[in-house]
């Protein structure tokens, strides 16, 4: 999850400092500081400031202008930005162009080109409702965290939808070749991982089902496509016995699965990492195609054949015969945050720069660090390396995000950044951060961010980050603006690191009923 920034970056580092005053004392009540002092936490360090939203009045403050590692709250200034970059209802669009001529009997004589566009989702994840699927147990972790929920949306609706309009357009054959142009980002971008090209987040979903001891265990997955092999040797063993999977990617094209699983044991939910993007894109979207009726040359086999697009960004003479229209940025933003969606995060910096025409990584930091001087938070008490929170060198103090969150409550995208963050006890990294009966439940709406490591001394996990931030509306319907973070907790396993978010959510609940 930690994406190093080159050293020249270290000049796009931001210091933001809120401006107004802290009070400098402890602020907290008693019942919080007997939690944060409890066994676990002797070595650890605690933040937190909640402020009133409308009159400014700091209820809580506890080290509010000391530096912490913010984990995935950093997600919070990037899509603040961002929405003001965008707006709420801006829409990418993902055009399909016909190089060559359409002969009468519906056959293009040329090559077909996909532009990758930097949607985050290619259609993958929309519902009928028109929102983006999501669950508490996103994808993305699965390998992590051992556990992940699918979406039900299937990950290629958006190619499919794409193929089909390339038909209506009156091609039914393509003589020449099907190439993804994905040149938006710059070598800073791509040097990072990132790519305009993501289809069901560049992962490959594994889904492992035990049989009877002895035999190999089933192994589905998706998306299907003929580029990608899955050679899985999984064998199921007596019940009680630990699992092992190993996942290895092969070069682009081949996944080993090596393995066992205990019998009786629920489907496992792991993830590969597709190693060539635009070549996975391009074989979905010859199936998609051939699923459409209309006949290639071209095989899903090939590598992209990158080196016949076109001049970059020329595309003016050429006719566009299909455009994918994604849904509303504010859903993307809800992504984002609700399940803690690094790679859209991340992409954000440049997608930010290509909308005022750079589309360099390194720019999309002076993007975010002018909307923050507009929003008058001088630049001194932040440092953001990355869009996600991930980088060792992302730190700020609880101080600096409740500035930005009063001062997104000032804007027209309150209501969209709120209601994009998991709701506490209800939905994405906060369903289960506190019990179903809580009176709190449903009245946070917050950024959760975790970090953890390892420590080779100890042979032991090291939570050196545990964060929330975001609004509360309190009992007494007071609004808040508020953060939490505690860093440096050692402890026994990663199940205990991630428990450490139901002593946030008590906080919570604490500042709640006494407000």
């Amino acid at each position: 999850m930690i994406q190093r920034v080159k050293w020249f970056l270290f000049s796009a580092l931001l210091f933001l400092v809120i401006t107004g005053t802290v009070a400098s004392g402890d602020m907290i009540s008693p019942r919080m500081r007997e939690l944060m002092g409890e066994k676990m936490f002797r070595y650890a360090q605690w933040g937190l400031l909640a402020v009133d939203i409308q009159s400014g009045e700091t209820i809580y403050a506890l080290n509010a202008d000391k530096m912490f590692k913010p984990g995935s709250t950093t997600k919070v200034f990037t899509v603040s930005a961002a929405l003001n970059v965008f707006g709420a209802d801006h829409r990418f669009e993902t055009p399909v162009y016909g190089r060559g001529k359409i002969l009468a009997s519906g056959e293009l004589t040329g090559d077909l080109i996909l532009k990758a566009v930097g949607d985050i989702t290619l259609g993958g994840r929309a519902t009928p409702e028109g929102h983006i699927a999501f669950t508490d147990f996103d994808h993305d972790h699965a390998n992590a965290f051992g556990v992940a929920i699918l979406t039900a949306p299937g990950p290629t609706a958006g190619i499919d939808r794409l193929a089909k309009q390339v038909l209506g357009s009156g091609i039914n054959r393509v003589s020449g070749e099907v190439i993804v142009d994905d040149r938006i980002f710059d070598a800073d971008a791509t040097q990072q991982g990132l790519t305009p090209v993501m289809v069901n987040d560049n992962l490959i979903d594994l889904v492992i089902t035990p049989g009877k001891p002895g035999s190999y265990a089933q192994v589905e997955w998706r998306p299907r496509c003929s580029f990608y092999r899955i050679d899985a040797q999984i064998r199921t063993v007596d019940k009680g016995r630990p699992e092992s999977i190993d996942i290895r990617s092969v070069g682009p094209g081949k996944i080993i699965l090596r393995g066992e699983i205990p019998a009786g044991s629920s489907p496992l939910v792991r993830v590969a990492k597709v190693e060539d993007p635009a070549s996975f894109l391009r074989a979905l979207f010859i199936e998609a195609l051939q699923r459409a009726g209309v006949q290639l040359d071209a095989s899903p086999l090939d590598l992209n054949p990158a080196g016949r697009l076109p001049v970059k960004h020329h595309y003016h003479n050429l006719p566009k015969v299909a455009g994918l229209i994604s849904l509303p940025f504010s859903e993307y933003a809800r992504l984002i945050l609700k399940v803690s969606h690094n790679r859209g995060a991340n992409t954000l910096l440049p997608l930010m720069s290509l909308q005022a025409g750079d589309g360099t990584y390194k720019d999309g930091f002076r993007i975010e660090k002018e909307f923050l001087q507009k929003a008058g938070i001088d630049l001194s008490s932040v440092a953001l390396a990355d869009g996600a929170g991930g980088d060792p060198y992302t730190n700020f103090t609880p101080a600096a995000v409740v500035g930005l969150l009063r001062h997104m409550a000032s804007t027209p995208y309150y209501g969209v950044l709120r209601n994009a963050m998991p709701s506490l006890g209800e939905d994405g990294t906060l369903a289960g951060a506190v019990s179903p009966d809580s009176p709190a439940r449903g009245r946070v709406h917050a950024k959760t961010g975790t970090i953890i490591s390892f420590n080779p001394l100890a042979k032991k996990p090291m939570l050196n980050a545990k964060a929330l931030a975001g609004y509360m509306t309190t009992s007494r319907g007071r609004n808040l603006a508020f953060a939490i973070f505690v860093n440096k907790v050692p402890v026994d396993t990663v199940q205990e690191a991630l428990d450490v978010g139901h002593t946030l959510g008590k906080i919570c609940e604490m500042m709640y009923a006494a407000q």
